[in-house]
This record gives C-alpha cells, sequence and structure tokens, in this order.
C-alpha cells in the first residue's frame, strides 16, 4: 500500500497532498519530483524517465528521497530551509 502524505512546513507553506509508494495497480513506485528550477513539486513515477522531466522548463527533476517519518525534515520551496515535515494523510492501494 502506498500513502497519500502532505507537507507543511514551519514558515505557514502547506504542499499540495501527493500519493508515494505502491499500490496493487500500479507498476511503478510513485514519488515526489522536485524542481529547483520553477521551485514546483509533483508526483512522478519512479520507471517513467519523461515523467522526471519538468513539464515548465525541461530540465530533469530530483527525487524528494521519501520515508514518512514524523522526525525528519525536508527541504521547503517556499523558504529554502530544510523544516518541512510531511504526515500521512491516507493510505492508497
Amino acid at each position: 500500500m502506498g500513502e497519500v502524505v502532505k507537507g507543511k512546513c514551519n514558515c505557514g507553506f502547506e504542499s499540495e497532498s501527493f500519493a508515494v509508494g505502491v499500490g496493487r495497480m500500479s507498476k511503478f513506485s510513485k514519488e515526489i519530483a522536485i524542481c529547483h528550477i520553477c521551485n514546483i513539486m509533483r508526483n512522478a513515477e519512479s520507471g517513467n524517465d519523461v515523467d522526471w522531466l519538468c513539464k515548465n522548463c525541461s530540465q530533469q527533476m530530483y527525487p524528494l528521497h521519501f520515508l514518512c517519518n514524523p522526525d525528519k525534515n525536508y527541504y521547503c520551496l517556499n523558504c529554502k530551509c530544510v523544516e518541512m515535515k510531511f504526515q500521512t494523510v491516507m493510505m492508497w492501494d
């Protein structure tokens, strides 16, 4: 089963919800991709190379190596600090 997660940072930034992990109907793992040029995050499939190109600038996006751990901080696109925490919103399959 996968998780639907949402990031929240101390600066007030809240991300959209992202599906991460693998479900029964998925061939590939869903991950969170980051474009540091366009300052965006979105879902991408691990086995789909085209999914890892930014739709805005066509540059390579990078994975947010994600493990939903309430004690771990992640990079925030808003304040550029490693202060964002992700919380599980629900499970998906």
